[in-house]
């Protein structure tokens, strides 16, 4: 055999053998989705699969039909009391609370910037209950003295005083000052890119609803006996004091009837339609009983005027329109004292215990709607913590931040929420707005929301369910009036418009369906039709982007002890997410597949949970969703007509 010919053939040998190691690949990819399904019967046996699969499987009753109640599948034996769990958001809300309350009261580092220890500070003074009880009510007499307009501790006032320079003057000492007009500046409508300075209808000593009842209701009657001693405490003439509280309470129950007067707005600009941005010169026009520029400059600096050209965002217009006739008809000593006693109010937090006993058991242990949350409940220090995120809130995001900043958690989190928003595009077929830059919540990356070691269908049913329905909110009935940039805009077609309205009329019905055994109330689906829409929208484009990541990967290995697919443990972990037994002593009863609270609960607490919040109970946020998808009903086998899956189904987006 000649040389070159046995070289020729030694030089094709290493050809031969990479086309050979070349085909094996192939073909191990071509045959690779027939062998992967056998892969999915391994399980995870880490830690966090174990704990989480022991999780899921105590919450649920297994003898319940998942077809029949979901809610009652996967959330039996909470709402039964055979386990003891809080929801998803109370038990990550408890987290971030005992994480921020470690930060606070024991700094991890030294700070640099002094601003940035503000929060510690606050704590250190809130909490010292020696200096509290020492100095005694002498903190809110210095306040009373400063301010020199209670009528009954300044001789000089009576009705010469006028009521603005009494809120001017709270202002400065730092006084919270929105008892009868809340101000504050808010993210301007047509630009976001600015502020606009804003006025609305203040907030009350009590639940407005309560006020409706007038003194017949025991809060409004608590709160009557419980000011009439503290202002006695405070040296006001017992003969007379009866009947200025009474008077200034009268001024408030008025004040919030007219709050919650549903009347269409009707401040216009002259045209006769209604307007939101006013100049100041206008607002005096329409609305004369103040004098509101003297008004909005006596709330801002010294150095920062304005004139009357400057836009005002009028916020609950019809309250405006209302609040000249209760101003006219209450005499200006009234209104003084109201204020004051407010003031008063606000301050009781922060004085020694024996103040908070002296309120109610009614009021001892719940916050009126604007106060601090403090009660006797619980130690003050607990509650000086609670207030603090409130008060300084982007310092405390600061401070979290730096401490609980895990990149390996957020990376992969925000991978769920690329892939939701990539969803949504798909969905939605057009839209800009998705491509801006997006913050996952550092807070949100923990309990039952998130863990970047468990199988990702776990992570989207929960996670990513929470952060799709944020996403939908842009979308929504009130999302859907603003454009990418985050102002208000008409940018829809009037056909497009037209469906929409079609679609959400299909939820209002549906979730108008739901009712209370006990009260027979209906569940107002008008008003909670925005979260309606974003549970049903998030719910639908989290499974849909999950899908679409599965499809890019190998399957996923199953949590051990628990017999479910994927996707049926996607619902699961999705549904848990509402787990909760509420409090005093509730049973449970079930028609329909809706859970019904009996006579055990006070009716006006169901009327506020079916007709008053703008979310739905949480067996409707999961019982409604779930059977508008036929995804679910597909992953759980359950035949057309059965109670999880309906014939109509609604949807949005």
């Amino acid at each position: 055999m000649p040389i070159t010919e046995c070289a020729n053939r030694s030089m094709l040998l290493p050809k031969l053998l990479v086309l050979s190691i070349a085909g094996v690949l192939v073909l191990l990819i071509w045959i690779l989705p027939a062998i992967i399904p056998q892969c999915t019967s391994k399980i995870c046996l880490n830690k966090e699969c174990k704990n989480k699969a022991s999780d899921l499987l105590k919450r649920m009753d297994l003898q319940v039909e998942p077809c029949k109640d979901f809610y009652k599948f996967a959330c039996g034996s909470v709402i039964t009391r055979k386990q003891n769990y809080n929801d998803g958001y109370t038990e990550l809300r408890q987290t971030v609370a005992k994480q921020l309350s470690e930060l606070i009261m024991i700094p991890k580092r030294k700070q640099r910037c002094r601003y940035l220890t503000l929060p510690h500070l606050f704590y250190k003074a809130c909490a010292n209950q020696e200096e509290i009880i020492r100095l005694d009510l002498q903190p809110v007499k210095d306040i009373l003295k400063q301010l020199n307009k209670w009528p009954y501790l300044c001789n000089d006032c009576g009705d010469t005083v006028y009521w603005p320079d009494l809120i001017r003057d709270a202002q400065r000492l730092g006084l919270e000052t929105n008892y009868i007009i809340s101000f504050g500046l808010e993210m301007h409508p047509k630009n976001s890119e600015k502020l606009v300075m804003t006025i609305n209808k203040p907030s009350f000593s009590l639940e407005p609803t309560h006020f409706l009842k007038g003194f017949k209701h025991p809060e409004v009657n608590a709160l009557y006996e419980s000011l009439v001693k503290m202002a006695i405490k405070l040296n006001a003439p017992s003969e007379r004091i009866d009947s200025a509280v009474y008077d200034a309470l009268v001024f408030e129950i008025n004040l919030a009837t007219i709050s919650l007067d549903s009347s269409p707005d009707n401040i216009t600009d002259g045209v006769g339609s209604p307007h939101n941005l006013l100049s100041i010169k206008t607002i005096q026009s329409i609305l004369p009983y103040l004098n509101w520029l003297e008004y909005i400059n006596g709330l801002l600096p010294d150095n920062y005027r304005v004139n009357e050209s400057e836009i005002i965002l009028v916020r609950s217009k019809s309250y405006f329109m209302q609040l000249g006739s209760i101003l006219e008809k209450t005499n200006l000593s009234t209104i003084c004292n109201y204020l004051t006693l407010r003031i008063i109010q606000y301050s009781i937090p922060f004085l020694p215990d024996k103040f908070l006993l002296m309120r109610s058991p009614l009021q001892a242990n719940k916050s009126s709607s604007d106060s601090l949350p403090f009660s006797k409940a619980e130690s003050r220090e607990s509650q000086c913590l609670s207030i603090i995120p409130q008060l300084f809130p982007v310092i405390v995001g600061a401070l979290y931040s730096r401490q609980y900043n895990n990149m390996d958690s957020k990376n992969k989190a925000t991978e769920i929420f690329e892939n939701i928003k990539m969803e949504i595009w798909h969905a939605l077929q057009h839209t800009t707005w998705l491509n801006e830059t997006e913050l996952v919540p550092l807070g949100i990356l923990q309990g039952q929301f998130f863990n970047p070691y468990l199988p990702k269908y776990l992570n989207y049913g929960t996670l990513g369910y929470a952060l799709a329905h944020e996403i939908v909110h842009g979308f929504d009935n009130v999302g859907s009036k603003y454009d990418s940039n985050g102002n208000e805009s008409d940018g829809w077609h009037s056909e497009s418009n037209q469906d929409f309205v079609r679609m959400t009329q299909c939820l209002i019905r549906q979730y108008g369906n739901f009712q209370d055994e006990t009260t027979l109330l209906h569940l107002d689906g008008e008003r909670t039709l925005t979260e309606n829409i974003a549970d049903n929208g998030g719910l639908r484009q989290t499974y849909n982007a999950y899908k679409r990541w599965a499809s890019r990967h190998f399957p996923e290995i199953k949590l051990p002890s628990l017999n479910f697919t994927p996707e049926q443990l996607f619902w699961i972990s999705g549904a848990q997410l509402w787990c909760k037994v509420l409090n005093n002593g509730m049973d449970y009863r079930y028609c329909d597949s809706l859970i019904l609270i009996l006579n055990t609960f006070r009716l006006e607490t169901l009327y506020k949970q079916w007709q008053e919040k703008t979310h739905s109970p949480y067996v409707c946020r999961v019982l409604g969703p779930l059977r508008n998808m036929p995804e679910f009903s597909q992953d759980f086998n359950c035949p057309e007509g059965s109670p999880m899956n309906p014939p109509i189904k609604c949807y949005v987006w």
